[in-house]
């Protein structure tokens, strides 16, 4: 079984956020995008966010990746959230055994790919508050932003 995962964008000039949900590709051994992007205001990831977060996490492995993604393929659709996408920061998230969560800041390498280094993850024990959650999230996109100066 796949460890359940989930990526955050927050827009890098606006208070805008997107939640990409993600599901098990069941062809490849790997983790994919699913379905449609879930746009959220600030005030939804500042007041909701954990609740919003966990329930993606426990649709991870009820999704089919035959239902494909927003960001796949090439038509206009597809490349229109792609570079949306790309006037964002992002941060991955993955549900741990304890149950624990941990949220990494990933740095854009190019090609719609990024990376993250393990000195700019932060672990959150669960249960937690929605106020430790939204800084804990706050604390790793700013992490992005330092990342993209190195």
């Amino acid at each position: 079984m796949r460890v359940a995962s989930t990526a955050i964008y927050r827009h890098v000039r606006q208070p805008k956020y997107i939640l990409m949900p993600m599901c098990p590709d069941k062809h490849q051994h790997w983790t994919t995008a699913w379905a449609k992007l879930v746009h959220l205001t600030e005030e939804d990831v500042r007041t909701q966010g954990i609740d919003i977060v966990l329930r993606d996490l426990e649709e991870f492995s009820t999704r089919d990746s035959d239902v494909g993604a927003e960001v796949n393929g090439s038509g206009p659709e597809a490349k229109r959230a792609r570079r949306l996408l790309r006037e964002c920061w992002e941060v991955g998230i993955t549900l741990r055994p304890g149950p624990r969560l941990e949220l990494q800041a990933i740095m854009d390498v190019g090609k719609d790919r990024g990376i993250g280094a393990p000195e700019d993850s932060f672990v959150l024990s669960l249960p937690c508050s929605q106020e430790t959650f939204f800084q804990s999230l706050s604390d790793a996109f700013d992490r992005c932003c330092v990342m993209k100066d190195r």
